[in-house]
């Protein structure tokens, strides 16, 4: 089975970490013996007003054709990145003489479902699409480019959603929901993966955050909340030492920094740092904190219960689907809120092995590898 794995989120060596989720879900599904091949067109900002470059290499271990467009109006570009397909099609065309594709697997509706879309079609191959994006409603409601992004669900074979709070945002612009199944985003095992503590009740109640700490047009992250709450049961409960660990870089950090010196807490700022290094802090820690306006599926909480790390989220989106009294406490995203979870989840005892066991097989490698490639098996079926 050749499946051409559409992209315009993936990851590169300036931003290794955007679109890791869509480049952890190839690599599984390849683990299954589908031969994938990644197509990732980059839109990125460049100094001129354009230039196009391709690049056919090995990342992953998967073979991975890029198109590289780069301009200083990107940002305009990726939103009429209709103008080009043609550009994509040709590369894919050129791909397809050296080897015939059963089907297209697009990341996200606009641009790749679109463009997926319409390969499809010319192709005369099946078309499914995997659906990650928080913007649906926004993008149905108001772009150029949405009565083609119906189009493209309405036609394709199948839509994977990755979890039941997606699912019901996407059926209002689906006009046959049976298509759409749950599929959630992996979890590397080998990385995430419960290893007991040493005993050790002389140390800190230790704490970690992980997230991209940007603010832009929206707040999608909340830090001022826990730092806030914290410094709150550093001043009312004296006896609890505790240390916050942030991860994660962004235009928020000095304002946390300061809020947190103010408030005179042991806070840690460590930046951007790899999985390896994550998965280490979440098996030595006691909590992952939460702090969000929106998830259609959370992978840092994913990875936090593969480690049987208990967490301490907001009461949002899809979060609820993941978070239960076993493995952690939902809070509403004020001070009072959260200072009342994280009380509360520090009295409680938490049965981390459990944790992990309950979720190993939901987002590991295995499990999810074999759902796609069963929906791709099913989806050649139904065409012969």
């Amino acid at each position: 089975m050749n499946i051409l794995f559409l992209t315009f989120w993936y990851p590169t060596q300036e931003l290794p970490g955007k679109g890791i989720f869509i480049q952890e879900q190839a690599i599984t599904i390849a683990k299954t013996g589908v031969n994938i091949h990644v197509v990732h067109v980059c839109i990125q900002k460049g100094s001129g007003l354009f230039s196009i470059e391709y690049r056919s290499e090995t990342v992953a271990d998967l073979p991975t054709t890029r198109i590289i467009i780069s301009s200083m109006l990107w940002k305009g570009y990726y939103y009429f990145s209709r103008f080009f397909y043609k550009i994509v099609e040709r590369r894919v065309f050129k791909l397809a003489e050296a080897g015939r594709f059963d089907m297209i697997h697009s990341n996200v509706v606009f641009p790749a479902g679109i463009f997926g879309d319409r390969l499809s079609k010319k192709m005369g191959i099946p078309h499914i699409i995997s659906e990650h994006w928080s913007g649906l409603n926004k993008f149905f409601t108001t772009h150029l480019d949405k009565n083609r992004g119906r189009q493209a669900y309405n036609r394709t074979a199948a839509i994977l959603a990755v979890s039941d709070f997606l699912r019901e945002a996407i059926k209002p612009f689906v006009n046959d929901p049976a298509k759409i199944s749950i599929v959630p985003n992996v979890v590397p095992q080998e990385t995430f993966h419960f290893k007991a503590k040493k005993p050790d009740t002389d140390r800190p109640i230790r704490f970690i955050a992980v997230a991209n700490w940007t603010r832009g047009k929206v707040q999608f992250k909340f830090p001022e909340l826990v730092i806030q709450a914290i410094g709150n049961i550093h001043k009312s409960h004296p006896g609890y030492k505790i240390e916050l660990e942030f991860i994660g870089s962004g235009n928020m950090i000095d304002a946390m920094k300061k809020q947190a010196s103010d408030l005179g807490i042991k806070a840690i700022f460590s930046g951007q740092k790899p999985k390896s290094y994550i998965a280490q802090k979440m098996q030595s820690s006691d909590f992952l904190l939460h702090p969000t306006l929106y998830e259609t599926f959370s992978v840092v909480i994913a990875e936090s219960l593969m480690c049987g790390l208990p967490v301490i989220a907001s009461e949002v989106a899809a979060i609820p689907e993941l978070i239960n009294e076993e493995n952690g406490v939902l809070t509403k995203n004020d001070v009072p809120s959260w200072e009342s979870a994280i009380l509360q989840a520090m009295t409680r005892t938490f049965d981390r092995a459990m944790i992990a066991s309950t979720v190993a097989n939901k987002f590991s490698q295995n499990s999810v590898g074999h759902q796609i490639s069963s929906i791709y098996t099913s989806v050649l079926e139904r065409i012969k």
